[in-house]
């Protein structure tokens, strides 16, 4: 909470930033550091729900806000990397609101939704309800689990294991399959070192990357069940 600056009791740009930082006053783990404070709404004088406050008249200014925080020991390690490679880096961004930002429309955030970003070795969440960001969490399994989980049940290496994914994951390739009811995959074209020309659909896609997928909604369904806002979202 802030005291409105201007003597006549109008909110201006300047008090809206002072009460967002005003935010970043919490108690944290001294293992953990701010990287986002995102408004939710505001409150002028009591009245509360207010999208955009500037231009109104009050005295006391309040926020609600989102707030995302990260090890503090991976952002100083990012900061050496970039450092030593001559890089200045201009601040950090949670990878799940940089893909919010760039794939979600406001009409989206406005009725509500929940963004996934299946990354590499995590998957990112971001649960939009009223236009700002709900929630946020990652989960640690990724895309690269499903690689690790083809090479295991092929017996391939990684890389030939990583080859097969982005084969069977490319678009023409899912609607040619589905139309002619494939029950195997030709892997020839790919090159394999390995001894290995095909494989059921039934083992790659339901056995092994189907099974990890599932377990990966498993528990991007249970962050938006911890949420609380569930019931809430449309899609």
């Amino acid at each position: 909470m802030v005291a409105v600056s201007d003597p006549q009791g109008e909110i201006n740009e300047d008090d809206v930033a002072r009460v967002v930082e005003a935010a970043r006053a919490v108690s944290l783990s001294n293992t953990k550091q701010i990287i986002e404070v995102i408004p939710r709404g505001f409150t002028v004088d009591g009245q509360e729900g207010i999208k955009n406050p500037i231009g109104m008249s009050g005295v006391r200014l309040e926020v609600e806000t989102h707030i995302i925080t990260a090890s503090l020991t991976n952002l100083k390690n990012l900061d050496r990397c970039l450092s030593d490679l001559g890089i200045e880096n201009s601040g950090f961004i949670f990878s799940g609101l940089a893909s919010s930002q760039a794939v979600l429309t406001e009409t989206d955030r406005e009725l509500g939704v929940v963004l996934v970003d299946i990354g590499g070795g995590k998957t990112d969440i971001c649960l939009y309800q009223d236009g700002s960001l709900a929630y946020s969490s990652s989960i640690p399994i990724g895309a690269r689990h499903i690689t690790n989980d083809i090479a295991v049940g092929l017996r391939v290496s990684l890389d030939s294991a990583e080859k097969i994914k982005i084969y069977l994951s490319k678009p023409s390739k899912i609607d040619k399959d589905i139309s002619e009811l494939k029950d195997e995959y030709d892997l020839n074209s790919l090159n394999l070192p390995e001894s290995i020309s095909s494989t059921s659909a039934k083992t790659v896609v339901d056995g092994i990357i189907g099974a990890r997928l599932e377990e990966i909604f498993k528990l991007v369904g249970e962050e938006i069940e911890k949420s609380g806002f569930g019931q809430e979202i449309p899609a």
